[in-house]
């Protein structure tokens, strides 16, 4: 399970250090515990695919009279996403409006850019400010006239000649005018947005095929009006291309500025539930009669509530931490990235090469998903074998610049303090950093360690938390895992100690200590165990070996105000010459006693 934060405040005794490899001089500063976490400031903005326009619900006060037809929806894509998807906690802001292009992000115009009345709306950029954490966005259809001209076509009251007046809008002279325009039209536009909000992720939206992509009929047809809701597979053929390339020349732009993303799997989201399916996520042309022959609704040929729900889903998918491309979840790291910091701490999920979604690492043979960064820096959450914890900073660096991934494999805790500076742990290797010595990647060799199971457990050639002083021998395979080690008695001198270091205990509770003592080589009557826990002082214990065969011995329990605990046992328990002191496993197991 994922540690919380106020367990990575643990500051360990100094191990030995097998193998040191320098992975360059970069700082690494324990993150700060996080506090409760409030809700980040969101504005969705744009057009009627933003606003909601669609849900045929009560609009937002203000958005749906006669002088302003913005139709900002409760229902919206992104109302939905706060409401019902995220695992962060937003504000909302919606500032879309249905007709809205690239101008009305920058100025303000009635009516705007697709005709709308927008009366009393002012530049959409201004909602934002250095506070706003995140901004959706759809704009570009508007600036290209599609609505326009698949309405122009609709309108000719003629099967036929609406066909070929749909195949014919790639052509058309205004269509392709716009369109070259529309890279640096839609370039003012995120700067803009960009200079509003210097701190803000930025998720561009693709539209989404609301058309099917194979002809199996008219799917609606007006005998009224002589028209038909599709034509052809051409004029299918040709919708689609007309989506798809406003969605493409809207990816080119959005690669060009640092802190934008571009949500591509939206242009799908209504796949199946198109205008032709059997359940429509999408409004076909809606509020025509044989009184009314020219003006549908505007909700018509927009995403429905359940529409709009899927785009909020996908958006989650792209933003929201632990999801799968394919839409699952790894509930093990959504649960570390909320434990572990949120939004403040990690920011968004970002392509680092294995895409923005969790995906299996196969260097290190765990799932992972990488972050943007928000006050931790970039990061990456690793689901390993012992539990799901983070990288970041300088030991993130090495970890991944300095290719060490493949040597250290999974971590087994998040960083923590340690000597002066910064500790983390891995399968196969530990990693430090200080001021002054910078980042350094420690031994020993993952193909010859011993994995105890946890930092809550170690002994002798563990992975971590355990070290030597003078002469031990082996115990020729015995021990819990076949480990042991031991040592003549010296009386009451100490000159061989075994040393342990256990940490990521429960600062609240108290801890049992318990050694392993084996069939073998244990046969001191007073082997002494010294251990500590952190601000809460030392204490001795001592146990007769001999009462012992492949069994656990308590012999002490600790409190700790960091998470960590120390123990030695040595040879100046009393015993002499030949007495043997065995040295195994030991572990801390919690009771239900509080500190």
């Amino acid at each position: 399970m994922s540690k919380r934060r106020s367990a990575l405040r643990r500051k360990l005794a100094a191990a030995a250090a097998l193998a040191t490899a320098m992975a360059g001089v970069t700082t690494v500063m324990l993150p700060a515990s996080p506090a409760a976490a409030a809700s980040a400031g969101y504005v969705t903005m744009g057009d009627s695919l933003s606003s909601g326009e669609g849900t045929y619900g009560t609009y937002l006060s203000g958005s749906d009279t006669s002088a302003n037809k913005c139709h900002r929806s409760p229902a919206s894509y992104a109302a939905q996403y706060v409401q019902q998807n995220s695992v962060n906690s937003y504000q909302l802001t919606n500032v879309a409006c249905s007709g809205a292009g690239v101008n009305e992000i920058i100025y303000f115009a009635n009516p705007n850019t697709g005709g709308i009345n927008d009366n009393n709306e002012v530049a959409q950029d201004l909602a934002l400010t250095s506070s706003t954490k995140l901004v959706t966005l759809t704009i570009g259809i508007n600036d290209l006239n599609l609505i326009g001209l698949a309405t122009n076509c609709y309108m000719l009251a003629d099967k036929n000649k609406e066909d070929a007046c749909f195949n014919g809008i790639p052509a058309d002279s205004s269509y392709l005018s716009n369109l070259s325009a529309l890279p640096g039209n839609l370039d003012r536009a995120y700067q803009a947005i960009r200079s509003h909000a210097p701190n803000a992720t930025v998720a561009v939206l693709a539209y989404p095929q609301i058309y099917p992509a194979t002809y199996s009929g008219d799917c609606q047809t007006f005998p009224f009006s002589g028209f038909a809701l599709v034509t052809s597979q051409n004029m299918l053929n040709t919708a689609r291309g007309l989506v798809h390339t406003l969605n493409t020349k809207i990816a080119a732009e959005v690669a060009k500025f640092p802190g934008f993303i571009f949500v591509d799997q939206a242009e799908n989201a209504l796949a199946g539930h198109d205008v032709c399916a059997g359940t429509r996520w999408v409004n076909q042309i809606n509020g025509l009669t044989v009184f009314n022959q020219t003006t549908p609704d505007d909700e018509s040929l927009h995403p429905t509530t359940s529409g709009y729900q899927a785009i909020g889903a996908i958006l989650a998918r792209r933003l929201d931490a632990g999801h799968y491309s394919s839409g699952t979840v790894d509930q093990n790291i959504t649960n570390a990235y909320k434990n572990d910091g949120g939004l403040g701490g990690f920011g968004y999920p970002a392509d680092n090469g294995g895409t923005p979604y969790v995906h299996y690492w196969s260097t290190v043979g765990a799932n992972a998903e990488d972050f943007s960064g928000g006050g931790y820096g970039p990061t990456v959450i690793v689901e390993g074998p012992r539990g799901t914890f983070f990288v970041n900073y300088g030991f993130r660096n090495a970890y991944i610049g300095g290719a060490w991934s493949k040597t250290c494999l999974a971590p087994t805790d998040n960083a923590y303090g340690y000597g002066g500076g910064t500790r983390q742990d891995f399968v196969g290797c530990y990693m430090t950093w200080t001021p002054s010595g910078g980042v350094v990647v420690h031994g020993p060799n993952p193909g010859t360690c011993t994995d105890y199971g946890g930092s809550l457990m170690t002994g002798p050639n563990a992975c971590i938390g355990f070290s030597t002083t003078s002469t031990w021998f082996s115990g020729g395979g015995v021990g819990l895992l076949g480990q042991e080690i031991w040592t003549y008695a010296n009386g009451t001198v100490k000159d061989s100690t075994a040393n342990y270091t256990l940490h990521g205990l429960d600062v609240t509770h108290a801890y049992t200590l318990q050694a392993y003592i084996p069939n073998n080589h244990s046969d001191a009557s007073h082997a002494h165990y010294h251990y500590c826990g952190t601000n809460q002082g030392c204490a001795d214990g001592y146990v007769n070996q001999n009462n012992y065969t492949n069994a656990w011995a308590s012999f002490g329990t600790v409190c700790t105000t960091d998470g960590n605990a120390t123990i030695q046992l040595a040879d100046d328990g009393g015993d002499v010459y030949p007495t043997q002191v065995g040295a195994d496993a030991i572990r801390a197991v919690r009771t239900g006693l509080v500190c």
